[in-house]
């Protein structure tokens, strides 16, 4: 039977909207569901087979808030499901009528009640997303040394690790330059991260000079000349932060 997207649209409407409604999620499409849990947003999206059988998929991820590459459509740290076996029902979710797309939106409810939900709440501090990334066997390395992966250290208080990651994407495309659009943009916000990190430690040596080797005054006296676009690392995060709040219309 073809599919007929409105009958999942539909439902979700119908069943599912109102319960994530209730826990702080905004409707961003007719299949996405984002909430803003600082330094977080959760996501809970459901996308349909593209074999036209009717069936789709759950995807609850998290993202970091201050990821200034933050895309809604991918994520790192997340699962997929597509039916709720765990929770006692064998059906797999289906939409291809009015009738199995109800069934299937209210399993995918019961599901998010019992267990996604409370999934997606006890990632509660940077240090538990930054242990999601590393749990990945198989994307371990990629996962711990991107950009995301930066801000997240950058976001739990380690600030060097975050420094270190970005260092070594910088040398990576003086080696090969980037190509893609999203290449250079890494490239610019970890070289902004970079210039905001020694603007502050600028402002720390001259607040107490005697604590710092000449050299290290004489070297910050001369990068004075900073592209940064903040004084400090934490008010470049937060300048990410709140470009992601308006650009998804997550605003209080």
């Amino acid at each position: 039977m073809p599919e007929n997207p409105e009958y999942l649209s539909a439902a979700l409407r119908s069943i599912l909207w109102p319960l994530l409604s209730d826990t702080g999620f905004r409707r961003h499409g007719e299949r996405l569901f984002l909430r803003l849990r600082e330094p977080f947003v959760d996501a809970i999206g459901v996308q349909l087979s593209l074999y036209g059988s009717g069936d789709f998929f759950v995807h609850f991820s998290v993202r970091m808030l201050a990821n200034p590459l933050l895309d809604v459509d991918a994520w790192r740290v997340g699962k997929r499901l597509s039916d709720n076996r765990d929770g006692g029902d064998d059906r797999d979710w289906n939409a291809s009528d009015a009738r199995r797309a109800e069934l299937a939106v209210s399993s995918v409810r019961s599901a998010c009640e019992e267990r996604l939900l409370e999934w997606l709440d006890s990632i509660v501090t940077p240090a538990d997303y930054v242990f999601e990334l590393a749990s990945d066997a198989q994307r371990f390395a990629e996962n711990l040394s991107g950009l995301e992966a930066a801000v997240a250290f950058a976001e739990a208080g380690r600030r060097q690790r975050a420094w270190w990651i970005c260092n070594e994407i910088l040398r990576q495309f003086e080696a090969v330059p980037a190509e893609s659009e999203e290449d250079r943009l890494t490239e610019q916000f970890c070289r902004q991260f970079i210039e905001a990190d020694e603007r502050e430690q600028q402002a720390l040596a001259f607040q107490s000079p005697e604590a710092f080797a000449p050299e290290l005054l004489e070297a910050l006296a001369a990068s004075d000349g900073s592209t940064a676009e903040a004084a400090d690392p934490e008010a470049l995060l937060q300048g990410w932060r709140q470009r992601n709040i308006d650009r998804l219309g997550l605003s209080a």
